[in-house]
């Protein structure tokens, strides 16, 4: 049995919340992306112990000593701006809604309403009042005003780029993964080998880490978050243990406190469960404005006072040109003429110039990825990264085609085939399915599931399928896949033939297919029955740049069979 740390402050887990916002007449609040992460931390516990937004003697306790007025340990004011306007409308009311556009996205129960001293919240939190700072030019953009609120009624965002668990799911995956000793690693880049190694370190020393990507409002320059995340799966696939990690994304925003930041990243990977953090060099800083060892300084005094999580320090990492492989300070005795050393900012800049990004920076997937998603909005390259179509119609009657249907058991594939079939014998083309489980039976009977078979079976697939595309006909293909490198070989087959490919994620997460499990498959895996299953004990690598993808669980069979027919 794994035994977890406690949430900070004696505090509990998510909050018994209801789950839709009333709509109200009352005063209604525009959503923000600093506002949106906030409230999912406050629902779900990531900020336990806070029960809602800052009051005013929690503010200014906050800002002078870095504590609750109880002396639970909170380095950053949690705070629901208003303006002057919003300000005189709350103080009519008890209640506020939180919207994004028209949809509710949260009900608040007014407690108080206090002004903020900008000034001093910038130069305590943030440790200076220059504007260049971003986060010092974003409060004084929110307004004088703040008030202090509960959290009545909450609506989880949907998301379709990212997985975010909250923390009662990433310890329920430490506990029954039996870790006792996890690290959490933070970023808001994409990994670079620097952060690589990092994690691979934390790994020596844990059972297993959380790789906790910030997912929340970042910085204007900062690489999107769909872009990130597809790095993330990237690294994620080629190169790192999945039985020892967990990629989650963590839903605040970036705040570029620097040492405070720190202590506030540490108390929430605690409340996710991890029971060690990596603290890096500038931990959370921005443009120079803090010392580059403070945050580990911080760090190390408030884990020793206040924090069950520790911190993990590591020195700066380069690559040696002379050692041929990542090292610190502590491992290296080359001079700093043989170094490479690479940021985030420097990998943004090289992106945005075109310049040179080597394997010892990056790995070669995760470039691919910035690269594309980088280019002009309307060149295929970009349009591919985004998951869109190239070009023009791609299902039509002046070629034939494969539309390969890729995704976990139960996703969906198999139950999406009638509806796609019956739209293009409509359109008075011939068309074929292939069908996982039926190819299992026939074309590839005898095979197993090893690596090696599912390649094999995969292959069959692709090479009766492009065959039949290359003279006219339109297949169907519903079946796992679960290698990208394999379906790439398929693609490969149909395009040599002048036949068109469009490959379709069939989205679903592990936990809905698993209640689905229409085979019982899963039920079995799990039991150890079928080894080398894949979502439980082998690995499905989601696609990097589908046509299209569809969403199961956010959409009805005839939608989703819409949706690829509209292409």
């Amino acid at each position: 049995m794994s035994q977890l740390p406690p949430f900070h402050g004696g505090g509990g887990g998510q909050r018994a919340l209801a789950a839709a916002p009333r709509a109200g007449r009352g005063l209604r609040i525009p959503l923000t992306p600093v506002l949106a992460g906030d409230l999912e931390l406050l629902a779900n516990g990531g900020f336990a112990p806070l029960a809602g937004f800052a009051n005013s003697a929690e503010y200014s306790s906050i800002l002078e000593s870095m504590r609750l007025p109880d002396g639970t340990l909170w380095p950053i004011p949690i705070v629901l701006p208003l303006d002057a306007e919003q300000r005189t409308r709350v103080a009519k009311t008890d209640t506020v809604v939180v919207v994004d556009g028209e949809t509710p996205i949260a009900e608040l129960a007014i407690d108080d309403v206090f002004e903020r001293d900008l000034a001093r919240e910038a130069e305590r939190v943030y440790g200076t009042t220059d504007e260049r700072h971003p986060s010092v030019a974003r409060i004084r953009a929110e307004g004088t005003f703040a008030a202090s609120a509960r959290l009545l009624s909450y609506a989880p965002p949907e998301r379709r780029d990212v997985t975010v668990l909250p923390p009662a799911e990433t310890r329920a995956v430490f506990a029954e993964r039996g870790w006792r000793r996890i690290a959490g690693f933070q970023t808001r880049n994409p990994i670079h080998r620097a952060h690589e190694h990092l994690i691979r370190l934390a790994l020596e020393a844990a059972d297993g880490v959380l790789v906790h990507p910030l997912v929340g409002a970042t910085k204007d320059d900062d690489v999107p978050v769909d872009v990130r995340w597809r790095c993330y799966l990237a690294l994620m696939d080629h190169y790192l243990p999945r039985n020892r990690t967990l990629l989650s994304g963590m839903p605040g925003a970036m705040r570029y406190a620097g040492p405070r930041e720190a202590i506030l990243h540490m108390i929430v990977r605690q409340n996710f469960g991890c029971t060690h953090f990596v603290v890096g060099r500038d931990h959370a800083g921005v443009g120079g404005f803090y010392d580059p060892m403070a945050a580990q300084r911080l760090a190390a005094e408030a884990a020793e006072r206040d924090l069950v999580i520790q911190p993990m320090f590591f020195e700066e990492t380069f690559w040696c040109r002379r050692c041929g492989e990542l090292a610190s300070g502590r491992t290296c005795a080359h001079p700093a003429g043989e170094r490479l050393i690479f940021s985030g900012s420097w990998i943004r800049e090289q992106l945005r110039t075109g310049g040179a990004i080597p394997p010892e920076c990056s790995r070669p997937e995760v470039v691919d990825i910035m690269r594309a998603a980088s280019a002009p909005l309307d060149s295929p390259a970009s349009q591919l990264a985004r998951g869109r179509p190239s070009r023009g119609p791609r299902i039509s009657g002046a070629t034939g085609g494969v539309i390969w249907l890729t995704g976990l058991s139960g996703a969906g594939k198999t139950t999406i085939t009638p509806p796609i079939r019956q739209g293009l014998i409509d359109r008075g083309l011939r068309v074929e399915v292939l069908d996982g489980d039926a190819v299992r039976q026939h074309l590839s009977k005898g095979l197993g599931f090893s690596r090696e078979d599912r390649d094999e079976n995969i292959r069959r697939i692709g090479f009766v399928a492009s065959t039949l595309a290359a003279h006219g006909t339109w297949v169907i293909v519903a079946a796992i896949s679960p290698y990208r490198s394999t379906r790439d070989e398929a693609r490969a087959m149909v395009t040599a033939r002048g036949a068109q490919f469009v490959e379709v994620f069939v989205r679903c997460p592990i936990e809905v297919a698993e209640q689905r499990d229409p085979k019982g498959l899963y039920k079995r895996a799990r039991a150890g029955e079928i080894p080398q299953f894949t979502g439980v004990s082998d690995p499905y690598e989601e696609p990097l740049a589908p046509e299209i993808v569809i969403d199961t669980t956010a959409a009805s069979v005839e939608q989703c069979a819409a949706a690829i027919l509209a292409l």
